[in-house]
């Protein structure tokens, strides 16, 4: 292992925990990607709601440019 530790981003929907979180591998250099999506109808969003990320990271974990994509869809 060349890294001991984790890189985690959670989701907040106005300030609150939305429970959605991702957890990068620290376990090999190089780049790593990871996707997650979430069922229809566990975390819902209105207009004007403030979507933010927290990064957190534990532990020898040497990182940079941690680049983060949230996409809503509404269903009509």
């Amino acid at each position: 292992s060349d890294a001991d530790g984790k890189i985690e981003i959670t989701i907040f929907k106005n300030g609150e925990n939305t429970g959605l979180t991702n957890v990068i591998d620290t376990s090999n250099t190089g780049v790593e990607k990871d996707f997650d999506k979430q069922s229809t109808g566990i975390v819902t969003f209105e207009p004007g709601d403030v979507i933010s990320v927290y990064l957190n990271v534990e532990g020898n974990v040497e990182y940079k440019d941690v680049i983060n994509l949230v996409k809503v869809e509404i269903e009509e």
